[in-house]
């Protein structure tokens, strides 16, 4: 996904993004250790939803301090990861407030996963949070993933921009959705 969108990167954009997230990833993490995760999914899930449905309507915000709104994404995208491995709605959400190209979102958003993913995988290690049982699952959802990634190499070219934001929206909504199913389930169980 990255190469295919490599020419619309701005690494200098994305960079802050990412060092922010790296001071959450293990905030985040740490999280996971002594708050119930059900906890999480519900909070974060509707703050996704209010968003989501917001830009789907095309309420945006403006942003005053980019430099700041950046890091406050970044920092809040490495929580999410390091508590409940969720870490795109933050970003999704900033990207598709900024309303520039489907190549810009997709390359920025590309780097951030694969920069925090990085990252990420010491710091879970360090806790012991891998273990078999996810490293079984990560393996069998890595086939999906690729799958899913060369579907939307060849989609991309032939979607339009207005379409590429809303379904975009769309799938961030039902990301929100999902988080508070999950953590309903977690508080009924």
């Amino acid at each position: 996904m990255l190469y295919n969108s490599r020419k619309s990167l701005n690494f200098k954009f994305i960079l802050p993004i990412f060092l922010f997230s790296m001071i959450g990833v293990p905030i985040g993490a740490k999280l996971l250790l002594i708050l119930p995760d059900y906890v999480l999914k519900i909070v974060i899930g509707v703050f996704i939803l209010l968003f989501g449905i917001l830009f789907f309507f095309n309420v945006h915000f403006k942003v005053k301090h980019e430099k700041i709104t950046r890091a406050f994404v970044g920092f809040f995208s490495g929580l999410l990861n390091g508590s409940i491995t969720m870490s795109g709605p933050p970003i999704i959400l900033f990207l598709a407030n900024e309303q520039k190209g489907k190549m810009h979102f997709r390359a920025h958003l590309a780097s951030f996963f694969l920069l925090l993913t990085l990252f990420t995988i010491p710091v879970y290690l360090y806790y012991g949070l891998i273990t078999k049982v996810v490293v079984d699952y990560a393996l069998i959802f890595s086939i999906a993933v690729i799958l899913g990634v060369l579907g939307g190499n060849i989609l991309i070219r032939r979607i339009q921009e207005v379409h590429f934001r809303k379904l975009t929206l769309m799938i961030i909504i039902l990301m929100g959705v999902l988080a508070v199913y999950s953590g309903i389930q977690g508080v009924l169980s």
